[in-house]
């Protein structure tokens, strides 16, 4: 055996003449390769608490750029709110002398359809003129808005969580332009070159450049069928209507509406009228009425001792009914009573 071991060390001796020899001691490789795997390791944990640690600054930075962006949108919304009131107290406005002038320039239409069109167009007039009138600069600069008008909504700075020493909100025009105010029949009008800048406490600026258009709102108006034409009338008497006797007599131009006569009346009494009467002509008094398009009585006509009472040719009559005692009745236009004569 010993021999065997001689012989197989000379025979290395001799494939291996540079002294190397195989199958010698290996220990301390497995610590080696301990080494490095636990190096790898711990470079990948590093990388992706840095990966993490990058992410989480990431969404903070975000977070933080948003909540400075929502705050220079909040004032841009409190200028919207304010705005609001504006379009509110002008169509207000614009809605109300609309009502009043009604039937203004309509006499000649014929169509609901027209007669609508009409008070639209007049009610986008006055809206328009009352809305840019509330917002412009000045007298002299009625194509400018007023930032400092503007400026007056934002309540922004006036919170207990605004510090003034670190934080600034500005209202303002981007750089070279103009708060420019176009109006417009159509569209309404046009705020252009708004700017709102908000900076926070560690000096991140948002700054939201913006048009802010201010739409006509729609409006309905009851049709001549559901609203009477009173501000036609030339006579609008709640209490009746009482002709006393005289030669000439009396001439009306004009449409008429004539309530109730109060009986109670100690003057007219005597008379004995009627109930629900609306137009009493006393001791043959005379009544002709023209140029207008209708008569409207809430009760009837009585001419208890005689007279005359006329309407012209185009004048409608309403009425509950006609009264008459020898008296002479003209009716040349449309009649419609509720009774026979």
């Amino acid at each position: 055996m010993k021999n065997t071991r001689q012989r197989l060390r000379k025979l290395n001796s001799r494939q291996n003449p540079g002294g190397c020899r195989f199958g010698g001691d290996d220990r301390g490789f497995s610590l080696f390769t301990v080494m490095i795997a636990v190096s790898f390791i711990g470079i990948l944990g590093m990388l992706l608490l840095y990966i993490a640690l990058a992410n989480f600054q990431m969404k903070t930075t975000d977070l933080r750029g948003k909540d400075s962006f929502y705050s220079a949108e909040r004032a841009l919304e409190e200028i919207r709110i304010g705005l609001q009131e504006d379009v509110g107290n002008a169509m207000s406005k614009a809605y109300i002398t609309t009502m009043e002038t009604y039937d203004e320039n309509i006499q000649n239409s014929t169509s609901e359809a027209t007669l609508d069109e009409l008070r639209q167009s007049t009610f986008r007039q006055l809206y328009v003129k009352e809305l840019a009138k509330e917002l412009q600069a000045s007298e002299e600069e009625k194509s400018l808005y007023s930032l400092k008008k503007l400026r007056k909504y934002v309540d922004l700075d006036s919170s207990t969580d605004f510090d003034e020493s670190s934080e600034t909100l500005l209202v303002t025009n981007p750089s070279g332009t103009e708060p420019l105010m176009v109006s417009s029949l159509k569209n309404g009008i046009l705020l252009k070159n708004l700017k709102v800048i908000y900076v926070d406490k560690k000096g991140r600026a948002s700054v939201i450049e913006t048009d802010i258009r201010l739409g006509i709102p729609k409006t309905q108006y009851p049709t001549p069928s559901t609203l009477p034409d009173l501000m036609n009338m030339i006579v609008v008497a709640d209490s009746g209507i009482v002709c006393e006797s005289g030669a000439i007599g009396t001439s009306i131009q004009g449409s008429i509406y004539a309530g109730n006569i109060d009986r109670t009346d100690s003057v007219l009494t005597s008379n004995q009228i009627q109930d629900d009467t609306s137009i009493l002509l006393e001791n043959g008094a005379k009544l002709s009425v023209s140029g207008g398009d209708k008569v409207v009585c809430e009760g009837g006509i009585s001419l208890p001792n005689g007279g005359s009472f006329k309407c012209e040719r185009g004048v409608n009559l309403w009425a509950q009914g006609i009264t008459l005692a020898s008296a002479n009745v003209s009716l040349q236009g449309k009649t419609y009573l509720a009774d026979d004569l």
